[in-house]
């Protein structure tokens, strides 16, 4: 796949690439006064992209900053993201994660689920990948009664909707 790394910290218009889409590290705030579009986007550490479109990838997107579009985040495959992410319309993605570090992010989810008195999904988390419980999230309901339960952030939330459906489609804040 061709590869082409942004070093610039303001880009006039439409980014459009077809191929892989890398912004350099240490970058802080790029600026995009359009929308960004590629077969992946990849953004490094200490830098963050801020799109006035939308920001959509045929694969993924995968960054250790922060993702802002003032239009929807499309990605065919996962969204991962270290710090935020923030998005007008809408988000359409595989699976969202929390952290580029997937041990973190377990941590993250096994506390959250034992602090909450979802002991199973704890143990499960702790052993498994969310590909391999998602069925077990769909056949015993308890995916709904996760998605049900109060104290979930909107963030939050939306993560675990990704996980038992599959999917993120067109979900609005």
């Amino acid at each position: 796949m061709k590869e082409k790394v942004i070093k610039q910290k303001k880009i006039e218009g439409d980014l459009k690439f077809d191929g892989k889409l890398i912004f350099e590290g240490g970058l802080g705030k790029v600026e995009i006064s359009g929308k960004v579009e590629a077969k992946c986007i990849v953004v490094r550490k200490e830098t963050d992209i801020r799109a006035d479109g939308y920001i959509r990838a045929d694969g993924y997107i995968r960054a250790d900053g922060d993702i802002w579009a003032d239009g929807d985040i499309r990605a065919e495959l996962d969204i991962t993201f270290s710090f935020h992410i923030k998005f007008k319309t809408k988000i359409t993605c595989k699976l969202l994660r929390i952290s580029t570090k997937i041990e973190f992010e377990r941590n993250y989810w096994v506390e959250k689920m034992d602090l909450f008195g979802f002991k199973k999904m704890a143990i499960m988390l702790k052993s498994e990948c969310v590909s391999e419980i998602r069925g077990e999230l769909k056949i015993k309901e308890v995916g709904r009664r996760i998605l049900s339960f109060k104290y979930w952030t909107k963030f939050e939330r939306m993560v675990l909707k990704s996980w038992i459906d599959g999917q993120l489609k067109d979900y609005k804040l």
